[in-house]
């Protein structure tokens, strides 16, 4: 019987708390976004004001690749909104892909309770890292913008690699990259060359040129 292979949830922390979003659990779980931004808001519509928080909606700015930067829903939940989202998730494998959600959580809240002044020169660990490359990828869905993020995050951070962020900042660039904004649109290339006006003098003055040298030549 074959393992069952799960990958590595994303989980930040957003504000001091750990979340994730509703991109990121499409993602985990093979689901279509649309399909889980459709269950999430069934689920807030029986859901008190209270609860409701655990479930707030934002926007994602992202570059395709005609060039146009568009904008489409995301919610970012907290523990407690993925669990009552997964509830609703069933199948075969589903209860060890919400253990694997589950145990992300739990980690992640236990590094934002860790004491993190005992280990000042630490740096992140693989799986941080990991995570960083995972937001970069989320934020940036165009490959070809990823040069362009990693250069400002080398650049506000001074790492050559994601390893060598020290711990102590590691949260500090989950939210950068989370506010990053997407590069500029280059501008529309200027027409050089003569204009349509200027064109016509010029055409007049050569046929009154050669008009003229033909009544010489006569």
């Amino acid at each position: 019987m074959n393992e069952l292979t799960i990958p590595s949830p994303v989980v930040t922390i957003v504000d001091g708390q750990a979340t994730t979003t509703s991109i990121n659990v499409a993602e985990f779980f093979g689901k279509q976004h649309k399909n889980v931004l459709r269950d999430i808001e069934n689920l807030c519509e029986n859901l008190d004001e209270k609860h409701r928080l655990n479930f707030e909606l934002s926007q994602r700015h992202r570059i395709i690749p005609s060039g146009a930067n568009i904008s489409e829903p995301v919610y970012r939940l907290t523990r407690d909104g993925f669990t009552l989202l997964a509830m609703g998730f069933t199948g075969k494998q589903a209860l060890a892909f919400k253990l694997a959600y589950i145990d992300a959580f739990n980690k992640m809240e236990a590094a934002l309770r860790m004491p993190i002044g005992l280990f000042p020169d630490a740096t992140i660990s693989r799986s941080q890292a990991g995570e960083l490359a995972a937001l970069i990828a989320e934020r940036f869905p165009d490959g070809r913008d990823r040069p362009y993020a990693w250069s400002r995050f080398n650049n506000h951070f001074r790492v050559a690699r994601y390893r060598e962020l020290p711990i102590v900042r590691f949260f500090e660039a989950c939210e950068y990259i989370e506010k990053m904004q997407p590069r500029p649109a280059l501008p529309a290339p200027q027409a050089h060359g003569i204009s349509d006006e200027a064109l016509a003098r010029l055409m007049v003055h050569l046929i009154s040129a050669l008009a003229h040298s033909d009544l010489k030549s006569e």
